[in-house]
């Protein structure tokens, strides 16, 4: 079990660009027996800050612009090793955080996601394989203008494999799909990612990599997954 508490304070360069951040942090991990394991995470972040724009013209900036944000972010997480070659990790990630502009328009955010890998391993080869479900809610509010709201859900699933043959050469290859629906901006996709990599040492200090893939950014209200 562990926690923690984190100050960030800076008056800025001009005025109206001081920052503020406050993080309080409580983790704890529990091991039942030998092959299975539970941690859990929960976080609280505060942020209060000026005008922190960085424009062509430093003069140009808004003397009276504030914001204010709050984030809570909560995650639980489970490792079962059903041998010494063969592991399970799942993972669940819910979050909070609301974005207050003074006199301009507030933010409210909220996401959950859900994550399951499975590992197998062996000298030669290796293979990671999983699925992960992840969903945003938004709603935004600004003076003469309608409620906005809008809702992102993104499912992936993936495998990748890392074959070492022969030594000291070791391949990557693998695909993963993406399918993301935006209710609110009439977002809907469907993406196949390929991808290859090899990582050759020819010298104890040597190592030279290359690869080429296709990837898809997630919407997430963070960037924590397994």
């Amino acid at each position: 079990f562990s926690m923690g508490q984190s100050h960030y304070q800076s008056d800025g360069f001009r005025e109206n660009n001081d920052q503020e951040i406050d993080v309080y942090n409580l983790f704890g991990q529990v091991q039942v027996n030998p092959n299975i394991s539970f941690q859990a995470e929960f976080q609280h972040m505060d942020e209060d800050e000026g005008d922190l724009s960085l424009r062509f013209n430093p003069e140009i900036f808004s003397p009276t612009f504030r914001e204010e944000k709050r984030t809570e972010f909560l995650r639980g997480g489970l490792r079962h090793a059903f041998s010494p070659n063969s592991d399970i990790l799942l993972s669940a990630i819910y979050q909070e955080k609301s974005i207050d502009q003074h006199d301009i328009g507030n933010t409210d955010m909220e996401g959950y996601g859900a994550e399951f890998q499975y590992l197998v391993h062996s000298k030669l080869l290796k293979i990671i394989s999983g699925a992960g479900h992840f969903s945003t809610q938004e709603t935004s509010e600004f003076p003469g203008t309608p409620i906005l709201d809008s809702d992102f859900h993104h499912t992936n699933l993936y495998i990748y494999s890392l074959i070492n043959y022969p030594n000291p050469v070791t391949w990557s290859l693998g695909a993963s799909g993406d399918f993301v629906k935006g209710d609110g901006f009439d977002i809907h996709r469907e993406q196949f990612n390929p991808k290859i990599g090899v990582t050759w040492t020819p010298f104890i200090h040597t190592t030279l990599r290359g690869a080429a893939f296709r990837t898809l950014s997630r919407t997430l209200l963070n960037s924590q997954t397994v």
